[in-house]
């Protein structure tokens, strides 16, 4: 009767393999589920109250700073409403192999629009997974001017700069910057991260034996590690559990940052 036993526990491991793949998948996209406000109104209102940018939040994914930011152009509240019906509309997702048998992404067949974004702020998403582990990607905006992302890609592949347009077509999105820190700083963290950071080959343990080597001994690097590496070496350590590997979900619960603009996520819980 071994066999038996041997059918019965491969079963049961196909049959929990399923259940934390179809949890998983559940996480490749949260569906709006707001009811539409009216935003004119309270665009108009000023100043803004919490409860105003609260309301805005779950209506267009744009955090303060977005808001802000955007109210400043001759026309903001019309595009606000134009992120509002992005962010409201729902979305078909496809799951396509990064790495055959290994490695998925989840893209959407209409892209949504960029919040205004500055040369270090961190670009992140929820929609790469390798089998049930989601572990997400992230970049940090290396040239605001051409739209470009510096990131550490997949395994065989050395960090490079990427157009920032493509980040507009995955399933879930995050825009972060550091609080309270001004463009002079964000642009130094940007042009050193260009500097040292660039032309890296991927390393999938990179930070597990010794997260902050001199840039001099850095061999490898990989998305997150990248983006905690150019920080830190500015006094931000953005790794949120202080952890043996730094990862993207880290860097999203990272207290020092501040959201700018979600896409295809829950706005009471982005990534816990």
């Amino acid at each position: 009767m071994k066999w038996l036993k041997a059918i019965a526990v491969f079963l049961s491991i196909i049959i929990i393999y399923t259940f934390f793949y179809l949890e998983n998948e559940k996480e490749a996209y949260f569906p709006p589920i707001a009811i539409r406000e009216d935003l004119i109104s309270i665009l108009q209102n000023k100043p803004l109250t919490e409860e105003d940018y609260k309301t805005l939040f779950c209506q267009t994914g744009l955090g303060r700073v977005a808001i802000d930011d955007i109210m400043q152009e001759s026309d903001g509240i019309q595009r606000i409403s134009e992120f509002q019906n992005s962010f409201l509309k729902k979305q078909n997702v496809k799951c396509e192999s990064l790495v055959p048998f290994l490695t998925n992404q989840e893209t959407i067949s209409e892209s949504f629009p960029l919040a205004p974004y500055k040369n270090g702020y961190i670009f992140i998403t929820k929609s790469t997974h390798t089998s049930i582990f989601r572990h997400g990607h992230c970049a940090i905006v290396s040239d605001e001017k051409k739209g470009k992302t510096l990131e550490s890609l997949m395994i065989g592949t050395d960090s490079q700069t990427q157009d920032i347009n493509y980040w507009k077509s995955y399933s879930t999105f995050i825009m972060m910057k550091p609080k309270n820190t001004d463009d002079k700083k964000l642009n130094e963290i940007s042009t050193y991260a260009n500097n040292n950071l660039n032309g890296i080959s991927y390393g999938i343990l990179t930070g597990l034996f010794e997260k902050f080597a001199s840039v001099d001994k850095l061999k490898s690097t990989q998305c997150s590690h990248l983006v905690w590496y150019s920080y830190k070496n500015f006094g931000y350590d953005m790794d949120s559990d202080g952890g043996w590997l730094v990862t993207a979900k880290d860097i999203v619960n990272s207290p020092l940052l501040e959201v700018v603009q979600i896409y295809g996520l829950n706005p009471d819980n982005i990534w816990k």
